[in-house]
């Protein structure tokens, strides 16, 4: 939600902040906080750790480890996270997030509102 707020920053907020990263949505006050934030997006960075179950590279240690438990059993008492939709459990938030978008239904926007609970205040997007 903060990330996205940044989108909607007013030209004296943009002021204040003069040096944008040309790859996110990023601003900065000082050229030396670009310069350090830039290297984050660096490629070695972004594909330093891999999964040896599926291939999949991560920018962490933390990353990779979190995407492990998606390679275990749905029975298995390390899913923690629970779908308060229908009870399922998850092996961490992210697939949660992406297991919730089985129950969207266009036509319900309260389950929209579960989903994602954070709404803009200026355009009205709603996020997790």
């Amino acid at each position: 939600m903060e990330a996205h707020k940044r989108t909607h920053l007013n030209e004296e907020d943009e002021a204040k902040r003069p040096f944008k990263c040309d790859i996110c949505v990023h601003r900065f006050t000082a050229s030396s906080s670009l310069k350090k934030h830039t290297k984050t997006h660096a490629e070695d960075q972004l594909e330093r750790y891999e999964c040896d179950i599926c291939g999949k590279r991560f920018s962490s240690p933390g990353n990779l480890q979190r995407h492990m438990k998606s390679h275990l059993s749905d029975d298995d008492p390390r899913k923690k996270v629970q779908c308060k939709i229908c009870g399922k459990f998850l092996a961490n938030s992210d697939s949660l997030k992406l297991h919730q978008k089985v129950h969207l239904n266009a036509s319900d926007p309260e389950q929209d509102n579960v989903i994602k609970p954070f709404k803009c205040d200026e355009c009205g997007a709603r996020y997790q």
